[in-house]
């Protein structure tokens, strides 16, 4: 399995006293089918009333799967999600491991969140871009499903899980669901209900004597870039990176005519910001002398400020403008396409209040209905490799669209898989995914690009990397013929209608429509 993956967490309005007894689900008992016996182990237990919420194979086999059973806020104090993983296979299966302890690398409150652990699984608010974590215990014990080490699934058994998470604000009352090692469940409606109780270790446990840790909350960046900008949305700031290359002259602080109907465009969005604090900061590429590219890129800055503050109508509005020079790049400047994207002046204020709901909620197990649909498909590319790629790159192989589902909140979850028909070969079909070779969570899909009307998004992000599958075990390089499935949420628009998909290593994916 993975090691941990470590989160900045955003915290503060969200810590709390629990004062009531909260959601039931068990965490073991039998059905017959026998035991391992070990401590791994775990047989199965009865399944919980009522259907589905949805049901989702795991990506690392069609033969193990796992049930959404309820969503539900309790005395609106906090959320409780149960699951129900179920093992098809004539034979045992790790499916997931419990969470990771005694790790508080990069000061996490939490020790060892991981993505392929109960503690790692998530409830996305996608129109706050927020991302919730289970609860901890002031002892650090994760408010979810115990077990010691991985879950061992006996043969044609199952096992009822949860997790408790901090309460979403007002006004959010549906969530993308993400379970390790499987596709997300999108626009999961959240059930009011008074009270509850958990299992813990065998015990019915009260929850009104606890008090938990800090919860973490993260921050998620979406991210639509074109030739002049590239905007990206935290959920709390906008920020929008406009080409130095398209604002001025080779060298020159003074704004060309195309610098004016760009910034018209940002000055609108200052204005239906509910901030009044500007940040305008500029940047060069490493070209020339640091003690030429400092004063230039401040003067640049200066410029944009200058004219920003003529667009803007609303009053009160204060700007903070600062000159990096070369000091931070966004690209490698060993390429002239990253020098480019270096050389520019970045605007970054609160982000304007979100229009209402971008569109109905995703049909309901649409991608679980024949998760095996083909929407689009695109041959191995032998002539553009990924940058992310060890030895050789394939000479056949495909890759396959199976879904792109628009949720609510405007963010589109796309399914995909890649598959290696080369002869001979062994590869892990991960690399293609990956942007670079220090990436902060290598393995992930932020080299993955979703393009429309010359513009493209990149799969929805943290600190941490793109929120994307955790393999574990099945992170391994294929043989020939094998195939790897894989996930990743993209920002949009709701008038956009077809796509197309970019792969690293793989012809382009054309016209593929947005469900």
């Amino acid at each position: 399995m993975r090691g941990p993956v470590h989160v900045r967490p955003v915290l503060g309005a969200f810590a709390m006293t629990i004062t009531l007894v909260i959601g039931a689900a068990a965490c073991s008992g039998g059905d017959g089918k026998g035991g391992t016996g070990g401590k791994r182990g775990a047989t199965a237990s009865p399944t919980s009333g009522g259907a589905a919420l949805g049901v989702r194979s795991l990506l690392s086999t069609k033969d193990a799967r796992v049930e959404l059973r309820s969503l539900e806020r309790v005395a609106g104090k906090a959320v409780v999600a149960r699951f129900r993983m179920l093992n098809d296979r004539p034979e045992g299966f790790n499916t997931i491991n419990t969470e990771y302890a005694g790790n508080t690398e990069f000061g996490n409150p939490v020790p060892g969140l991981s993505g392929d652990s109960m503690s790692g699984i998530s409830l996305l608010d996608g129109r706050n871009l927020r991302r919730y974590y289970p609860l901890h215990r002031s002892d650090q014990k994760c408010l979810c499903s115990p077990f010691s080490g991985g879950l061992d699934l006996d043969a044609k058994s199952g096992i009822d899980l949860f997790a408790v998470f901090p309460n979403p604000p007002k006004g959010v009352d549906r969530m993308d669901v993400l379970f390790p090692n499987a596709v997300p469940f999108l626009d999961v409606a959240i059930k009011d209900t008074a009270s509850g109780s958990v299992q813990i270790g065998g015990e019915t446990v009260d929850l009104a004597g606890v008090t938990p840790a800090k919860p973490v909350v993260v921050p998620v960046t979406s991210t639509v870039e074109s030739r002049t900008q590239v905007e990206g949305d935290d959920g709390e700031n906008l920020s929008v990176r406009l080409s130095a290359d398209v604002l001025f002259a080779l060298n020159k602080a003074d704004l060309n005519a195309a610098a004016q109907d760009i910034l018209r465009q940002v000055a609108g969005r200052i204005d239906r910001s509910p901030g009044t604090t500007v940040k305008v900061d500029g940047h060069t590429d490493n070209s020339g002398d640091d003690s030429i590219n400092g004063p230039l890129s401040e003067r640049r800055a200066e410029a944009v400020r200058a004219q920003l503050s003529k667009l803007v109508t609303k009053s009160g509005v204060t700007y903070q403008v600062k000159g990096h020079g070369s000091a931070d790049p966004v690209e490698s400047n060993e390429t002239d396409e990253g020098r480019r994207k270096n050389r520019r002046v970045t605007i970054t204020f609160q982000r304007p209040p979100e229009p209402a709901a971008a569109g109905a909620p995703a049909a309901a197990g649409e991608m679980e209905k024949n998760p095996r649909t083909v929407i689009g498909r695109a041959a191995v590319s032998p002539t553009r490799p990924p940058r992310v790629v060890e030895g050789d790159w394939l000479t056949k192989g495909e890759a396959v669209v199976h879904s792109l589902t628009r949720d609510s909140a405007g963010n589109a979850t796309m399914v995909w898989s890649v598959r290696n028909d080369t002869p001979g070969s062994t590869y892990n079909p991960r690399n293609g995914l990956t942007l670079e070779p220090d990436a902060k969570r290598p393995g992930g899909v932020d080299g993955v690009r979703v393009a429309f009307d010359e513009r493209v998004s990149r799969a929805l992000y943290t600190s941490t990397g793109t929120l994307s599958p955790d393999y574990g075990e099945n992170d391994q390089p294929k043989e020939n013929g094998e195939t790897l499935v894989s996930w990743g949420i993209f920002r949009i628009p709701a008038d956009v209608k077809t796509v197309t998909v970019q792969i690293p290593g793989f012809q382009h994916v054309t016209n593929v429509p947005v469900g």
